[in-house]
C-alpha cells in the first residue's frame, strides 16, 4: 500500500508549486537581546499584551563566601521585544540573613490581570567570633538560624505586592501531612494547591486546609510530581507513570467539588508539560512538536499541533520555559544542559526567542517525513540548515502518533495516505523503511550523480565501501553520516584468523570445545533472520519482482539454522568467556571495540561473521539516520543542499569523541582514528555483565583489525518486517518439527513470491 501510494503521489508533487501554504502552522522567530547580570531565567507568563519573566542573580557580599540571591521581574513588550524591570517590584525576603537562596520562583497569570508568584526561599544567619577568617574558615559551626519557607503572593503588573501567603516549609509540611512539598500554585478560584511526596492538598486563600488526596510513589525519581495550571483555571498534577507496556506522563486534575482526582490525560513520556491558557487546557511536547490539548480533543486522545520546534530552528530538547500569549505569539527560553541534563542538573546557556504566527514560510519549503527525529545528530542537522540556509527551509512532518499504545505500522499508513493524496515528501528518513522496494519502483532519487557533480564532495572523500554496500542495482538511494558493524566474534585460536567461514568450518571449530558446548545461541528463526538481514539480495530481486526461497541454498540455510538452540541459559558473552560457546554477536562501533572482543574471548579475537557457503564475509554494515530524496522532489537542489551536510567534514556533536559510531566522511574517520591512538586510556574498567575490560591505549594493530573488517564487508544490514513475518510463521513450524524442509521452503516461496511481485 505504501509503495502504491507513493507512486500515485509522485506525479502530483512533481508539477506546479503550491499556490497557498497548507503545510501547517508557521512562525517567524526572533532572538531577543536579554542581556543582564541574571544567573538564570526561572519562569515566565503572559498577561495582557506583555510577557513577564523572573530571573535571579547572586549578590556576593564584600566579606566571606556569603551569597544572597537577588530576583527581579522583567516585562517584555510584544511589540518590540524590549525588556524593562517592573518599577515597584520588591524582593520577597527582606531579612538580614547572611546567606539567601531562591530555590524556585514561578510566575503564573491571575484571572484579574495580576501576577501570582510562588517562591521557595532559604536563608541562614551566623554568629561569627571576633577575628574569624570569613574567607577561608568553616562557617557551619556558627550557624544560628537555618530557615526554609514558601511564599505565595499576588502582584500587580507594576510589581506591587497585593496579597501574601507565607509559611515555614517544615511547619506547612507537618500541618498538611503530605510529605516534602515540591510545588504550590494559586488556581482560578483563588485557592492554593500543594503537591508533596505522598499527597496533594487544597487550601483556602488564608492557608486553611480544605482536603488532601493521596499520590503514589513516583515511578521515576528524576521526574517528581508537579502542578500544572489548566487553561480553565483548574489544577492538574503531572507525573511520570507506567501502565502495562506504556510509559507516559499522566496529568490528573483535582476535582474540588468531589474532593477527588478528576480527569486523566496522557502525554508522551519524558516530554515537557506546560500550563494552559484560554481554551487550551495544557501544552505538551510530543517528539519535537508542541501540542495544545483543548477540551474538545479529550475524546481524540491527543492534542493539536502548534508547531514543530525543528521547523523554527529551536532544539525541542532545550526548551525549558514556554509561554503562550494572545495573538498567536509565543515566548520560549532554551537551555542547553548537554545530552544527559536530567542527571547532571547543570545549568547551561539560556536563549530567549519570540515567535509570531505568520501566513506562510518566507523561504521555499522542503517537507521532511519522519517517524520521529531519532537522534541528536539528525536534529542538529535540521536546526543548522533552517538557521543558515537563505533559500530553503526544512518542514518536519512527524507521522508518529504519540498517544498510548499507538503503533509504528499506523504511522507508516498515515504517511502512505498522504503520499497517495499527492503530498509526497521531498526528503524521507528511511531508517527501517523498505528502501530496496522504493528504489526499484523508481520512487527515490539516485544520489550518486549528485555526489559526482558536487564541487566539495567526491566518492574518494567518503568511506566508499559503506555507500557501495548501500547500493540497490548500482544506485545509491540513501546517505548517512555514520556506521557500525554487525558480526560474530570468536577466539582466534578456535575460529581462525579470517573474516569468513563455512558451516563445515564452524563444526570443526566447535569440536575443539568441551562436550555440551554450543556454537551460537541464535538458533532457529532468530539465526535465520539475522543471516537474511545481512543480505536479502541472495534470495530477493526487487527489480524483477522475483525470489528464490525454494532454492537448494535456502534449504541448506534452514537446516543449518535448525541445528542450534533457540535459547541458552546465562549471558552469551560470559558463555564465550567460560569456553562453553564458540561465537557470539558484537557490534564494533569504535576502535576500542577490539579490546572488548579480546576481553570476551580471553585472548586474540577474530571478527569471523556468520558462516556461509558463498565465500563472502558474514558481517555487515549497520547504518542509522539514513536519509533519501524523493524522485518527485520539488526543489532537488535544496534537498541536496541538506543531504550533503551529512557527508561533509564538520564540527560534529561531541567533536571527535563519538564513541558509538564510525564516520562515513573519510577525513573525520581518519581524524577519529588518530585521536583514538593518541588518547590516554581511561583509568576505569568497563563492565559488561561479568566481563571486565581494563582499557589500554588503542594501537595501530587495533585500527588495522577494524580496517580489515571494513575492507571485507560488502553488505548493509536491512530489516524487512513483511518478509520476516512470512518467514517466521512458516519456518517456526519447521524448527518445531511440524513441517518438512521441502514443505517449509515451498510455503515460504509461495507467500514471499506473491508479496515481492506486488511490491515491485
Amino acid at each position: 500500500m505504501l509503495t502504491l501510494a507513493m507512486a500515485l503521489g509522485l506525479t502530483a508533487c512533481g508539477g506546479k508549486e503550491e499556490e497557498a501554504w497548507d503545510g501547517g502552522p508557521v512562525y517567524m522567530v526572533e532572538a531577543l537581546d536579554y542581556t543582564s547580570e541574571q544567573l538564570r531565567i526561572m519562569s515566565g507568563c503572559a498577561v495582557g499584551d506583555s510577557f513577564y519573566l523572573v530571573d535571579i542573580a547572586p549578590e556576593k557580599l564584600a566579606s566571606g563566601p556569603t551569597r544572597r540571591d537577588v530576583d527581579r521581574i522583567q516585562r517584555i513588550s510584544l511589540e518590540d521585544g524590549a525588556a524593562q524591570p517592573l518599577p515597584a517590584y520588591q524582593m520577597a525576603d527582606t531579612s538580614e540573613a547572611q546567606r539567601k537562596y531562591i530555590l524556585s520562583s514561578v510566575l503564573r497569570p491571575g484571572t484579574d490581570g495580576t501576577l501570582w508568584q510562588t517562591m521557595k526561599l532559604a536563608n541562614a544567619t551566623y554568629a561569627l567570633p571576633e577575628g574569624f577568617d570569613e574567607e577561608n574558615g568553616d562557617w557551619e559551626p556558627y550557624k544560628t538560624k537555618n530557615w526554609q519557607g514558601w511564599v505565595l503572593r499576588r502582584l500587580d503588573t507594576e510589581g506591587r505586592e497585593l496579597f501574601r501567603f507565607e509559611e515555614e516549609a517544615a511547619a506547612l509540611e507537618s500541618r498538611l501531612g503530605i510529605g516534602r512539598i515540591s510545588d504550590l500554585l494559586m488556581d482560578g478560584d483563588g485557592e492554593i494547591a500543594a503537591i508533596g511526596e505522598t499527597g496533594a492538598a487544597v487550601l483556602s486563600m488564608d492557608g486553611a486546609l480544605r482536603f488532601t488526596l493521596p499520590v503514589e510513589e513516583p515511578e521515576f525519581s528524576n521526574y517528581p510530581p508537579r502542578l500544572i495550571l489548566m487553561g480553565d483555571g483548574g489544577v492538574g498534577m503531572a507525573e511520570y507513570a507506567v501502565e502495562g507496556d506504556s510509559h507516559h506522563i499522566r496529568l490528573q486534575t483535582i476535582d474540588k467539588d468531589a474532593r477527588s482526582w478528576g480527569r486523566k490525560y496522557l502525554a508522551p513520556a519524558f516530554g515537557g508539560v506546560f500550563d494552559g491558557t484560554g481554551d487550551v487546557l495544557f501544552y505538551y511536547l510530543a517528539g519535537d512538536e508542541l501540542r495544545a490539548w483543548r477540551e474538545d480533543t479529550q475524546d481524540a486522545g491527543k492534542g493539536e499541533t502548534v508547531l514543530n520546534w525543528a521547523n523554527v530552528g529551536i532544539n525541542a530538547k532545550h526548551v525549558s520555559i514556554f509561554v503562550a500569549a494572545d495573538g498567536g505569539r509565543l515566548l520560549t527560553v532554551t537551555e542547553d544542559r548537554g545530552e544527559f541534563d536530567f542527571d547532571t542538573g547543570v545549568d547551561g546557556e539560556q536563549e530567549l526567542f519570540l515567535l509570531t504566527a505568520a501566513e506562510k514560510p518566507d523561504r521555499k519549503t522542503l517537507t521532511y517525513a519522519t517517524l520521529g527525529i531519532q537522534n541528536n545528530v539528525e536534529r542538529a542537522a535540521i536546526l543548522a540548515f533552517n538557521r543558515t540556509n537563505p533559500d530553503y527551509q526544512i518542514v518536519v512532518k512527524d507521522y508518529t502518533d504519540y498517544s498510548p499504545n499507538a503503533s509504528r505500522e499506523d504511522a507508516i499508513m498515515r504517511l502512505a495516505a498522504e503520499i497517495g493524496a499527492g503530498k509526497a515528501p521531498d526528503i524521507l528518513a528511511t531508517e527501517n523503511m523498505p528502501v530496496e522496494q522504493w528504489g526499484a519502483s523508481g520512487l527515490l532519487e539516485d544520489l550518486w550523480p549528485w555526489i559526482d557533480q558536487d564541487p566539495d564532495i567526491s566518492r574518494e572523500d567518503l568511506m566508499e565501501r559503506v555507500f557501495e554496500a548501500m547500493e540497490v542495482d548500482g544506485k545509491l538511494y540513501e546517505v548517512t553520516d555514520s556506521f557500525r558493524f554487525w558480526t560474530l566474534m570468536g577466539a582466534k585460536e578456535l575460529v581462525g584468523d579470517r573474516m569468513s567461514w563455512t558451516p563445515a568450518d564452524m563444526e570443526t571449530a566447535l569440536a575443539k570445545l568441551p562436550e555440551g558446548s554450543i556454537g551460537i545461541d541464535e538458533g532457529g528463526t532468530a539465526l535465520l533472520l539475522n543471516i537474511l538481514n545481512l543480505d536479502w539480495s541472495q534470495y530477493v530481486d526487487w527489480g524483477s519482482g522475483t525470489c528464490s526461497f525454494d532454492s537448494e541454498e535456502f534449504r541448506d540455510l534452514l537446516e543449518f539454522c535448525g541445528g542450534f538452540p533457540e535459547s541458552a541459559s546465562g549471558e552469551r558473552w560470559e558463555r564465550v568467556n567460560d569456553g562453553w560457546q564458540l561465537v557470539c554477536s558484537i557490534y564494533p562501533m569504535s576502535f576500542e571495540s577490539v579490546q572488548v572482543a579480546e576481553a570476551v574471548v580471553g585472548g586474540e579475537a577474530s571478527f569471523v561473521g556468520y558462516p556461509n557457503n558463498t565465500g563472502r564475509a558474514g558481517s555487515g554494515f549497520l547504518v542509522s539516520g539514513t536519509l533519501a530524496m524523493s524522485s518527485g522532489c520539488r526543489y532537488k537542489e535544496g534537498a541536496w543542499a541538506f543531504l550533503r551536510s551529512l557527508l561533509l567534514p564538520r564540527d560534529t556533536l561531541g567533536g571527535f569523541d563519538n564513541s558509538h559510531q564510525f564516520f562515513t566522511n573519510k577525513e573525520l574517520f581518519e581524524k577519529s582514528m588518530k585521536k583514538a591512538m593518541n588518547t590516554p586510556p581511561s583509568p576505569y574498567a568497563a563492565e559488561y555483565g561479568a566481563i571486565s575490560v581494563s582499557p589500554r591505549k588503542v594501537t595501530q594493530e587495533d585500527c588495522d583489525q577494524i580496517m580489515e573488517l571494513y575492507n571485507a564487508v560488502d553488505t548493509v544490514c536491512r530489516s524487512n518486517p513483511s518478509l520476516e513475518t512470512i518467514i517466521t510463521e512458516a519456518a517456526g513450524a519447521y524448527f518445531a518439527g511440524d513441517k518438512t524442509l521441502e514443505e517449509t521452503a515451498e510455503l515460504i516461496q509461495n507467500r514471499a513470491a506473491l508479496y515481492v511481485s506486488e511490491q515491485s
